[in-house]
């Protein structure tokens, strides 16, 4: 589907048994998404999808692709161009046939928002994790319908305290729990846990805690920590 010159920042989900969604920044104003299913060692693409963004330079924004069912996938990317301009789509599939659904600004659109993330409690609902410009936490609870995101509350999470300092770009984990709870691991500096439970569109912390779970994970090696999936967890 593409020249390794032509893709920048990229990512790929596990959505079904042997069925996986590959996103990644195609041209100024696409993203381009395909999904691949596998038999032994036999892989086979689907058709290439663009979904239209607003123009942004090559290599410009951050990538994540998460799983919201096993039909279904969401997207969500920063455009530093713009300042750190967060904004997600919606995706589903039909064997392997990808429809994309229209961009939505998330986090305010106000810019100074980087590296977000998505995990989903349902097929239906999941929440946004990101980092403002003061490295504080962010989040915001969302639900789907079909292709269309419905926005919920954004909430600053952290203070920037030394003890809170979060970089959703530096080695973490970001996974929706059974109970309805989410959980994120972060380790920029130091590592970091938090458990979150959304109510009425709004997420807000349930237990906190800072410790070097991880000796000495710095800025330096805090990014190779291997993340883990959903299912793994």
């Amino acid at each position: 589907t593409a020249t390794p010159s032509d893709i920048y920042y990229w990512d790929v989900c596990q959505i079904d048994t042997n069925k996986y969604v590959v996103v990644f920044q195609k041209t100024l104003t696409t993203m381009r998404n395909v999904c691949f299913t596998s038999a032994t060692t036999v892989i086979t693409a689907g058709t290439a999808v663009d979904v239209t963004v607003t123009s942004m330079p090559l290599g410009s924004a951050t990538v994540r692709v998460a799983k919201a069912s096993t039909s279904s996938f969401n997207v969500v990317y920063s455009d530093s161009n713009s300042g750190g301009v967060c904004r997600s789509y919606h995706g589903t599939v039909s064997g392997t046939t990808i429809t994309g659904g229209t961009i939505t600004n998330i986090f305010g659109g106000t810019g100074q928002r980087y590296s977000p993330q998505a995990a989903f409690t349902s097929s239906s609902a999941g929440m946004w994790i990101c980092y403002d410009n003061s490295n504080n936490l962010r989040t915001q609870p969302f639900t789907v319908s079909g292709t269309t995101l419905t926005v919920q509350t954004e909430t600053q999470q952290t203070s920037g305290g030394a003890d809170q300092i979060s970089r959703t770009d530096r080695g973490n984990i970001f996974v929706a729990l059974s109970n309805g709870w989410f959980y994120y691991f972060n380790t920029y500096l130091q590592c970091r846990n938090y458990y979150f439970s959304v109510s009425g569109g709004v997420a807000s912390i349930v237990d906190y805690k800072v410790g070097n779970i991880i000796t000495d994970a710095t800025y330096q090696n805090s990014q190779d920590v291997v993340e883990i999936s959903a299912n793994e967890w």
